[in-house]
């Protein structure tokens, strides 16, 4: 019977067969060799005898080929009795791998933990019902461990999570390093009804969401929708978080609104920062009321020392004192 094999592209090789005698029945064990009772073919190429004649390995038979006669994508080698048809005719078929002109490029033998090779694919479904179905790691330079690139309006990564599972969860000293030289580095819209674009959670002290801006662009930029979508919405949950915290350092403002609002905005005679504080004092308790019906209502800083105004009231009127 005719057998097919894989050996390596352009890599000398020994090959074993058997023969049969011509009742077809008995295994041919005392053959000899005669110079052009094997030949070779590779590929589309003509029949030419092999370098090396077969050898009798007692109830089976060897042959080497050298490694030019292994440089073809597929190999024919026809074993037939030039004499009296002392066995029946045999031959052997052998497909190449690893090399380019191979029938198989890919390298069976290589090394997975030290190569480098691109395949084309046109999908690739990858499921594990135990375990990450896809796990990739770079460990050396500056590797990534995926690197992906979407065509046209595609997506380089499309992730779509779990009933409660993230699309994509992301940690690590940097969990994301987004960069566009155009478009948008990051493009979030949020699915369903009440889904997120972006669901940012920080732990212990990190934060959820850390934007830092370059020379002259925005760290993180706001826009409302056209019909009545808000560019920033905050909520604060229970217990003493915020729902917004604003810390300038060195110079720099807790809040800086060009062209709108800053801190020093002046309204009804009184800068929005001092309003603030003096909400503050009335919302925290920070006031003092002399007499249930008249007099002095003094409100502090958060020391409950410094006087931030004092409010006189009488039955005619009330008066604000700075």
């Amino acid at each position: 019977m005719p057998e097919r094999v894989l050996r390596k592209f352009g890599v000398g090789t020994s090959l074993d067969f058997t023969l049969f005698e011509t009742d077809g029945i008995n295994l041919k064990t005392d053959a000899t060799y005669v110079s052009g009772d094997v030949k070779i073919r590779k590929d589309e190429s003509s029949e030419v005898n092999t370098t090396n004649g077969f050898i009798d390995r007692g109830s089976s038979y060897s042959i080497a080929l050298t490694a030019a006669e292994l440089e073809a994508s597929r190999i024919y080698v026809p074993i037939i009795d030039q004499g009296t048809k002392a066995w029946l005719d045999e031959y052997l078929m052998i497909e190449t791998y690893g090399n380019p002109s191979a029938m198989h490029p890919f390298d069976l033998g290589a090394d997975l933990s030290d190569y480098n090779e691109t395949w084309k694919f046109k999908q690739i479904d990858i499921q594990n019902d135990a375990g990450s179905a896809l796990v990739a790691k770079s460990i050396g330079g500056a590797g990534h461990g995926i690197d992906t690139s979407g065509n046209d309006i595609g997506h380089g990564i499309n992730a779509l999570g779990g009933s409660i599972g993230s699309g994509m969860k992301l940690d690590g000293a940097i969990g994301l390093d987004a960069t566009s030289t155009s478009g948008n580095a990051i493009s979030a819209i949020g699915g369903g009804i009440n889904g997120n674009g972006i669901y940012a959670s920080g732990d212990g002290t990190g934060a959820g969401l850390y934007t830092e801006g370059g020379a002259t662009g925005h760290g993180f930029q706001m826009k409302g929708g056209i019909s009545g979508g808000d560019g920033f919405n905050s909520i604060a949950q229970a217990g003493n978080g915020a729902g917004m915290y604003l810390r300038g350092e060195g110079t720099g403002s807790d809040l800086d609104v060009p062209g709108i609002l800053t801190l020093d905005t002046i309204v009804d005679g009184t800068t929005l920062e001092y309003a603030f504080m003096l909400m503050m004092a009335r919302v925290n308790g920070r006031y003092l009321v002399n007499t249930p019906t008249g007099g002095d209502i003094r409100f502090f800083r958060r020391d409950d020392t410094t006087e931030l105004t004092r409010v006189h009231v009488t039955a005619a009127g009330r008066t604000r004192t700075f």
